[in-house]
């Protein structure tokens, strides 16, 4: 199922005239009708007020089945920023009682009390629609609740591609490095399906040198690991000007791997059990992270997408304006948090991570500890963080989700900055980028990853870029689930890498 998409909204830059749906009387402290002078005013009913009744600040939040959509639909109001809002109607004016006089400016009256009327009504609906929602601290709180349900919905969508059960899955990436001294490209495209079973062409260009790498791997349902068989192309000036001709066959020449050799080279690694037994262990299940994610989240509403005093960890310190950042319409607030509640949420997130089914992966690898124990140090880190700290948060002017966040270390004034950019349709992007000076060299230093989701094509791409003074690395990638069934047989005549190394003099090293 793919998550809701958001539906446009209201500009409160550009309001339009809200549609009143329930009218109620208004204290007339004054009698409507025109009356001539010397003429007795027909009597008139009085009018009784009624208490209006309470009229929330923030819109009813959107159903989970709308992304960044309002469901609510506006009253008429009247009412200042510290006024309650009050639903009015003019007072009934009994035009058959009052005589109209046959010329002058008087005959206007009553069509200017009606007109004035109708203003004080479109004037308050257009307070309750779209100033009230509009002030800048609804808008930050229907931001954590909107948000909330947005991830609701990419959880739901996680699940719904996994209930799929893909066969396979397609992938294919670029990698570009450049330094000072050396400079490389290289393209990876591939196939691969949950057995280890996959295909993938690797080509390179190294100063002008271009090599290929064919990679086969094949499994045995019976064996832990894959054998796996690599063939390179175009290795043979490289081996020429490294003084190993006598290697030249080894160009277009395909080499295997043995699962036997793979699983004991992972038993030897290292002598420490932890090391050993990640080693050995399997990955946890697409299940077993979703049930995770799915009580994780379940946490986060009750502590994050939340202005719940009582519970909320993050708490509204100011607003600092409507800005424009990445091309949309903003509101800027710096934010702070609750130390007790973040130490709660802590406790929740343990708890809710070690009664779903990835603790028991994790205590494979983890000398049979919970999830929770991992946690542990949070709790000192919180105790001896700043109470004062803030940062910032910027909210979508139009689709009322939060876009980013940005932390500052104040230890070295390095910069972490969390934000989506969703702006209709079918793709979600997501960005992650670290910024800051290399401690040694004074240099800047630049990581940023950008992921995207497609959630019609189930496709995931993304870009992961590394900046540091004059060197930078760009990698591009893209992963696409699929129905076919990975095809891939060992190839034929192919020559133990054993015998490779025993010829090289490393055969010892295994």
């Amino acid at each position: 199922m793919e998550p809701p998409k958001p539906s446009p909204e209201q500009n409160p830059e550009q309001p339009a005239a809200a549609t009143p749906e329930t009218v109620q009387p208004m204290p007339a402290s004054e009698p409507l009708a025109s009356t001539p002078p010397n003429e007795p005013a027909a009597p008139m009913a009085p009018v009784v007020p009624e208490t209006p009744a309470a009229v929330s600040s923030v819109p009813d939040p959107a159903a989970p089945s709308s992304f960044g959509g309002s469901s609510w639909q506006p009253q008429a109001v009247v009412g200042g920023a510290d006024q309650p809002p009050v639903a009015v109607n003019p007072a009934p004016v009994p035009m058959a009682s009052a005589p109209m006089p046959g010329g002058g400016k008087k005959r206007w009256a009553v069509p200017a009390i009606v007109a004035i009327a109708l203003l004080v009504v479109l004037g308050g609906g257009y307070v309750f629609a779209f100033y009230l929602p509009n002030r800048p601290s609804a808008i930050y709180a229907a931001s954590l609740d909107k948000s909330g349900k947005a991830v609701d919905a990419l959880v739901q969508y996680g699940d719904s591609v996994a209930a799929k059960n893909y066969k396979s899955s397609t992938f294919s990436g670029t990698l570009h490095v450049k330094t000072s001294s050396v400079s490389f490209d290289a393209s990876l495209n591939g196939m691969y399906d949950q057995n280890a079973n996959a295909t993938a062409t690797l080509n390179a260009d190294v100063l002008g040198q271009k090599v290929g790498v064919n990679v086969r791997s094949v499994r045995d349902t019976s064996n832990t690991s894959p054998d796996v068989y690599l063939q390179l192309s175009g290795v043979k000036p490289t081996l020429d000007s490294l003084g190993l001709s006598s290697l030249d066959t080894l160009d277009g020449q395909w080499l295997s791997v043995d699962h036997t050799l793979i699983d004991t080279v992972a038993a030897n690694a290292t002598q420490t059990s932890a090391a050993s037994d990640l080693a050995t262990a399997k990955f946890p299940t697409t299940a077993q992270v979703e049930d995770a994610v799915s009580k994780v989240q379940t946490v986060n509403k009750q502590y994050i997408f939340t202005t719940n005093s009582k519970t909320a960890v993050l708490k509204q310190s100011s607003f600092v304006g409507k800005e424009t950042k990445d091309g949309r319409n903003m509101y800027h607030y710096k934010v702070g948090y609750n130390k007790t509640n973040l130490q709660a949420y802590v406790n929740s997130l343990g708890t809710a991570l070690n009664s779903s089914s990835l603790n028991t992966w994790a205590k494979t690898v983890n000398d049979g500890k919970d999830i929770s124990a991992s946690l542990k140090g949070l709790h000192d880190s919180i105790n001896n963080a700043k109470a004062n700290y803030t940062f910032d948060v910027w909210v979508d002017a139009k689709t009322k989700l939060i876009h980013s966040i940005q932390f500052v270390d104040p230890s070295d004034q390095s910069v972490l900055t969390l934000s989506q950019n969703y702006t209709g349709g079918d793709t979600y992007p997501f960005m992650l980028n670290v910024s800051g000076k290399d401690s040694e060299t004074g240099q800047a230093e630049t990581v940023t990853v950008d992921l995207s989701i497609d959630t019609k094509t189930n496709k995931d791409s993304g870009t992961v870029n590394l900046g540091e003074g004059d060197n930078s690395g760009s990698f591009k990638f893209a992963v696409t689930p699929s129905n076919d069934q990975v095809k891939v047989a060992a190839p034929a005549g192919a020559v133990s890498v054993v015998d490779v190394l025993n010829q090289l003099g490393l055969g010892d090293e295994l």
